[in-house]
């Protein structure tokens, strides 16, 4: 039986997310903090970190009268795989080939073609949050969600 010390071996020890800049000072009043990004990672990746912190907001700037507000931190995002596939070969097919023989839509192809996607195999490690920053609305995230299960089951090509 392995060790627990194995298990943690393979753990790795934190994911934080960024830290927002200093505000600048101001006359009247200090500029505000900046953002403090999230973490972003695949929830399947989670268990992976034995702590996953948020971002942290940038201190606020001086002023001579008020300083400027903190920055915000974000907490961390936790997007899903779109189809987890399991070591399984799959067949080389161009993200056009892709689109046409899985009836997925123009505008899909062009929002894929956008973020430089030009075969089908690296999209099943995309997560939803990846498409929603990347303009996908719910609708389009399920017809590729869709045609990504079809093709990697094998159960044929789009009629």
């Amino acid at each position: 039986m392995p060790s627990l010390d194995m298990f943690f071996a393979h753990v790795l020890q934190s994911l934080q997310g960024g830290t927002g800049a200093k505000g600048g000072y101001g006359g009247r009043t200090g500029g505000d903090g900046g953002l403090g990004e999230a973490a972003q990672l695949a929830i399947e990746e989670v268990g992976r970190f034995r702590q996953i912190r948020g971002g942290t907001g940038g201190e606020g700037g001086p002023g001579d009268i008020v300083g400027g507000h903190g920055g915000t931190g974000q907490g961390p995002k936790f997007g899903k795989q779109l189809l987890s596939i399991g070591g399984k070969d799959l067949p080389a097919l161009s993200m056009v080939e892709f689109c046409q023989e899985y009836k997925l839509s123009d505008k899909i192809h062009r929002l894929l073609d956008d973020q430089g996607f030009e075969t089908v195999g690296a999209l099943f490690k995309l997560t939803d949050t990846d498409l929603t920053n990347a303009g996908f609305k719910i609708g389009h995230t399920a017809e590729l969600r869709r045609a990504l299960d079809d093709f990697a089951s094998g159960n044929g090509r789009a009629k």
